[in-house]
């Protein structure tokens, strides 16, 4: 989940740094270098690759938002199973890979839910 955030916000953070590069500075230094030299012309290429840059970026954005999306609703539904139904009485299948994930990352396994100390015998031993 994280790592679709971060790849979310860096997508992010790309693609306006990106539009606010070609709508302000690029374009106003192409059209002042074309305005002072009659000569220039832009490559036909150029255009083309901007424009499927572009478009690969938008459908990248929007892909990745919505993969966000998914798995963010995904996992919320998986915890509210969880704790509406708790794990014991839950079938392996609706347990999702995720929420197991998580349980191994945050080192609660049915191995550690055995106290920590071995028991001392008391004075009936």
């Amino acid at each position: 989940m994280s790592l679709f955030l971060l790849l979310t916000t860096a997508l992010v953070a790309a693609y306006y740094t990106m539009q606010w590069l070609l709508s302000s500075f690029i374009s106003f230094y192409v059209s002042n270098y074309a305005a002072s030299h009659p000569t220039f012309q832009m490559p036909t290429w150029v255009n083309v690759a901007l424009v499927i840059l572009f478009t690969t970026v938008n459908y990248a954005f929007v892909l990745t938002l919505g993969l966000t999306a998914w798995f963010a609703v995904r996992k919320n539904c998986a915890e509210r199973l969880v704790l509406t139904q708790g794990p014991e009485e839950m079938r392996p299948e609706e347990l999702t890979c995720e929420s197991g994930v998580d349980i191994e990352q945050s080192g609660v396994t049915d191995d550690s839910a055995a106290p920590a100390e071995p028991s001392v015998p008391g004075p009936e031993a």
